[in-house]
């Protein structure tokens, strides 16, 4: 007797490494994440900076007229319980830029990805020290999941991005 599977995956996600990302290697983005320049001059880049939390850290710098930008995680395996913690600061703050943290359960095509689960834009949110922030991702356990930080620049302020903790990456 022979049986005939079409698409068939397997993927055992009990263990393997957790997302764990600080930017300190010099490549980037990472391997498996993806940076995507949609609009403007400026682009996500790798930052080396004194106050970096360890070496660097990821950062999207103000642009004149603006600039729209995409950070991608690769793709994760959330169990119950787990969430992604990620730090957030400027280095000056204006007004008129935005982080907006959006899921994909598909592909890290920018039209997959859900509205916001979490938006950034004042002062507060995005302080001058590192804030930290946690995203919930109890809704899509079972799910392979993108997590993608999109900063959307209207002459606004530096963004930088450090210590991205998580579920597991396949």
């Amino acid at each position: 007797t022979r049986i005939f599977l079409d698409n068939f995956k397997i993927m055992h996600s009990a263990t393997g490494p957790r997302m764990s990302e600080g930017f300190e290697g010099t490549m980037f983005p990472p391997k498996g994440w993806t940076a995507l320049q949609i609009s403007g001059s400026r682009k996500w880049e790798r930052a080396v900076i004194s106050d970096a939390i360890g070496t660097a850290c990821a950062r999207v710098n103000y642009g004149y007229a603006g600039h729209h930008n995409w950070l991608i995680t690769p793709n994760m395996v959330p169990k119950v319980g787990d969430s992604l913690t990620f730090k957030v600061k400027t280095t000056g703050y204006y007004s008129g830029t935005k982080l907006y943290i959006r899921v994909s359960t598909s592909s890290k095509d920018t039209s997959s990805f859900g509205s916001s689960v979490k938006t950034l834009s004042t002062n507060s949110e995005i302080p001058t020290s590192w804030k930290q922030y946690s995203i919930d991702l109890s809704p899509y356990v079972g799910s392979t999941i993108f997590v993608a930080f999109q900063v959307v620049d209207n002459n606004g302020l530096n963004l930088l991005l450090d210590d991205i903790h998580g579920p597991i990456v396949l």
